[in-house]
Order: C-alpha cells, then structure tokens, then sequence
C-alpha cells in the first residue's frame, strides 16, 4: 500500500513539472520586457539597484544574490537569491 503511495505521489509530481509551463497556478509566466536596440539593455548596476529598492528580506546585500540570468527572449533578467 505504501508503495503504490508512493508510486502515484511520484507520478503526480512529475505530471504537474511537465505542465509547470502551461498554467500559471503552477508557475506564474515571465513578464517580457520592451524590445529595442541592445543599447537600451539596462547595465547590471541599474538591476542591482532595482534589486535592492524593491527591500525585499531575501536581498540584503551583494552576497544574497545567488546568479543574475538575462533572457534575450523575453528581454528580462531574472535575479534568484542564495537561500531559494
């Protein structure tokens, strides 16, 4: 019984990271940024800065943050903490 538990637990789990994309209950979507020129890309210290201005818990210093991911698709960067 535990098994079958544990077997149907596994699956579910592994159905809903196939869906993650397509609902945003599971995961909300990215916000695409404007297009335009490379130029008008904002330099890290501008992100950093927005980072830091939002005073969020999580964001305290330089340390906290773990990476900093630009997507050219969406025109975003996506700024994830060390502690997620």
């Amino acid at each position: 019984m535990s098994v079958g538990f544990i077997l149907l637990l596994s699956a579910t789990t592994g159905f809903l990271l196939l869906l993650k994309k397509d609902y945003a209950w599971i995961q909300p979507p990215v916000i695409k940024g404007q297009a335009g020129p490379v130029e008008r890309l904002q330099p890290l210290q501008a992100v950093y800065d927005a980072v830091f201005a939002l005073g969020l818990p999580a964001f305290r210093s330089e340390a906290d943050i773990a990476r900093i991911d630009f997507r050219p698709a969406q025109r975003v960067h996506k700024v994830v903490c060390c502690s997620s």
